[in-house]
Formats: structure tokens, sequence, C-alpha cells
């Protein structure tokens, strides 16, 4: 089976390549962000009958039904919710277009709030590579959109970049690791604010993980069997 006609592949090369002109204007960026999504409803992608069936699934039911029927389904809380309340309004097709659209605006937002100098340059590129990808992977696009968010007020509203991210882990579990920046840029402000303690703190955990490797490995080195493993593997030159 193909993946598009050429009519559908040509449409979305010309709406990629005219995107300059569309991108410059928020009403027009909408409706040429739309009408990606609506050009990719052509496409053949993997996965996407797959959260058909799912929102069909979830189309006229009652919230008790609801969660039974989401058992039956690998995804996550807030997705399948989404889709739950969704589905009483508009049809996966355009359930489907929303959240393409969404999702390209939220990168052209991204990146014209890094360089508005580059952003088309950066829309284009990213689109015309990874289209395939944001097209049939529905969750991971949407936490991808909250993530070009976050990346925006990371260093202005740590609290509301952790409620995102929390909502976000509901949509999609990939993006938990992303948590990890919060501790980051919490590490990176005490040091500004506090360098000198910094420097001591630093110091005194490398020299306690020193101490601590130091006696487990004596510690260990004492036991029968993991001396006997030990010299098992020094004799392997790898």
């Amino acid at each position: 089976m193909n993946l598009a006609s050429v009519e559908s592949i040509l449409v979305l090369w010309i709406l990629i390549l005219t995107s300059p002109i569309w991108l410059e204007n928020l009403i027009t960026r909408i409706i040429g962000c739309s009408l990606i999504g609506v050009t990719l409803l052509f496409f053949n992608f993997p996965d996407i009958s797959e959260y058909n069936l799912h929102f069909e699934a979830l189309t006229d039911l009652s919230y008790e039904d609801f969660k039974v029927v989401r058992e039956d389904w690998n995804f996550e809380y807030i997705y399948d919710l989404l889709v739950f309340v969704a589905s009483k309004f508009i049809t996966f097709n355009y359930f489907y277009i929303s959240i393409i659209t969404t999702v390209l605006l939220s990168y052209y937002l991204f990146f014209k709030s890094f360089s508005n100098d580059l952003a088309v340059a950066s829309f284009i590129c990213v689109v015309s590579i990874f289209i395939y990808y944001i097209a049939f992977t529905l969750r991971t696009s949407i936490v991808s959109a909250f993530l070009a968010y976050i990346f925006i007020i990371l260093n202005k509203r740590i609290y509301l970049t952790f409620y995102l991210l929390l909502i976000a882990t509901f949509i999609h579990t990939i993006i938990a690791p992303f948590f990890s920046i919060i501790l980051l840029i919490k590490i990176k402000l005490f040091t500004h604010k506090y360098f000198k303690e910094s420097i001591l703190i630093i110091l005194s955990i490398s020299f306690f993980s020193n101490a601590i490797v130091n006696t487990y490995i004596n510690y260990f080195s004492l036991n029968e069997f993991i001396y006997f493993k030990l010299n098992i593997y020094e004799e392997y030159d790898y």
C-alpha cells in the first residue's frame, strides 16, 4: 500500500514551500497549518487507524462506560479523557487536524521566541524532515507541543513548567525524563546565587562519594563469591 498519492504529496510540498508567505500573519498561519493537517489525512500513515478506532470506541459513552472501555487500550489517562471529551463534539478527522495544527503552531512559536530571523527557516526544516513522525505519533506530537512551550517559559515560570510536564506525562509517559530540567534549573539558579557554597558542596560530594565507593569496594571484595567473579573477569582481555 502506497504512503500517499502523488497529488497529496505535491499539495504538501507546495504548502511547505509557500510557508514563508503564510507564516508571517497569524490568521494565514493558522489556515496554513490546518491545511497541512487536512492534507495529511490523505496519507496512509501507520497507527492512525488504531487512533481512529480508539476515538470511535470512546464516542457516545457515559463516563462510567468510559472508565471500563479505556482499559482495552494502552493509552495514558489524560489522552483518553481528551478523546472522550472531544468525541462528544467533533469527529476524528477534525480532532486529527486540530492536533496537527496546534503542534505546528507551537513549533513556530518556539522557533520565533529564540530567533525571529530564523523562525521560518527552522519551521521549514523541522516540518520537512519530521512531518512523517508528527503525522502519526499523535500522543508524542501533543507532548512535543507542550515541550515547545515549556522551553519558552522554562527560566521564568518553574511551577507552571512542572504542571505542564505533569499533564504531558499523562498524555504520553515519554516526556517524564524531562522533569530533570526543573532540577537542573534550580541547581543553575543556586550556583549563580551561591557560587562559593556550590563549590564547597561539589567538593564535599566528590569526597564522600569517593569514600563510599572505596568502602563498598573493600566490603564486597571480602565476599568470596564476588572476589571469585572479579578474578574471573580480570582474566579476559577486552
